[in-house]
């Protein structure tokens, strides 16, 4: 299985009803507005931009608000309590975030924001591994 049928299959397996039903453009939006979903619907809406963000590649608009969303160690996070959403988040799913995380960090569109990738690298592998 090549790497990105791989990230798919976990995916599917640890994000709930992530196979999207919405169409592309719509999870677009859903990419720079993560912090505004709360409760059971932030698991759902993550998985929808990880899978939309894989079978629509190279469309990369606004993955970078997603990666910045997902770096649990900026000011933004502390002032959002971005943490209280991860806390939903099983080790299995922050699994999922990180190989994704490593996945995008190839793409070449995203070559600018690998500092950003790299910053929300550390949290997801200790939570991968089980906080």
């Amino acid at each position: 299985m090549d790497g990105k049928a791989s990230l798919l299959a976990q995916l599917l397996s640890a994000f709930p009803r992530t196979q999207a039903t919405r169409k592309h453009e719509d999870i677009v939006l859903t990419r720079s507005r993560l912090s505004l979903y709360q409760d059971v619907d932030f698991p759902k809406a993550l998985g929808e931009v990880i899978e939309d963000s894989i079978l629509c590649y190279p469309d990369t608009a606004d993955i970078e608000e997603t990666v910045r969303f997902l770096d649990a160690t900026d000011n933004v996070a502390r002032q959002f309590n971005k943490r209280i959403a991860f806390d939903q988040l099983t080790n299995v799913q922050a699994r999922v975030i990180v190989a994704w995380l490593r996945y995008i960090s190839g793409w070449p569109e995203l070559e600018i924001y690998r500092e950003s990738i790299n910053a929300a690298l550390p949290y997801w592998s200790a939570r991968a591994q089980g906080d």
